[in-house]
């Protein structure tokens, strides 16, 4: 029961993030809503390993749940990736928007060029988010949400 909840939870937090990108950014066209949207993906991508994770808790497949999101990470991409017959390429999508979540919030520069937001970090390294690169995380992450949903519903 906790892990449809939470499965319905990652497709809120996709369906706002797609909402975001075909319907506010191109109306205001302003590249700092690209930093909510990356949160709302990264959020649906969290929601659903653990909504994975309570699926197996709840059908006496596994003990406990770990509480900590990167004890989560590992269980769902040493075990799951094979189990559940999910894409290979997960793992590193997740860790990708897991570092630019990380990166915004230590970062102490960022601004706007053109249609992209950059990030920059205390040593100058930059990151640069993209209306493009927030769509293809979206299709990835619905792909993802829609293969969960056949197993746990």
């Amino acid at each position: 029961m906790e892990s449809a909840i939470r499965l319905a939870k990652a497709r809120k937090n996709l369906q706002v993030a797609d909402h975001m990108v075909s319907v506010t950014y191109p109306l205001l066209q302003e590249p700092r809503l690209l930093l909510t949207i990356l949160d709302n993906i990264f959020l649906a991508y969290v929601h659903s390993m653990t909504a994975l994770l309570e699926f197996e808790y709840e059908n006496k497949h596994r003990e406990s749940i770990p509480g900590e999101l990167q004890d989560k990470f590992d269980i769902f991409r040493r075990t799951h990736l094979d189990r559940y017959h999910l894409d290979k390429s997960l793992p590193e999508t997740i860790q990708e928007l897991k570092e630019l979540v990380l990166c915004h919030k230590r970062s102490p520069v960022e601004f706007r060029r053109r249609d992209e937001f950059v990030i920059c970090s205390e040593n100058y390294d930059i990151k640069k988010l993209s209306i493009r690169q927030m769509q293809r995380y979206i299709a990835k992450a619905k792909l993802f949400i829609d293969r969960l949903s056949s197993v746990i519903e």
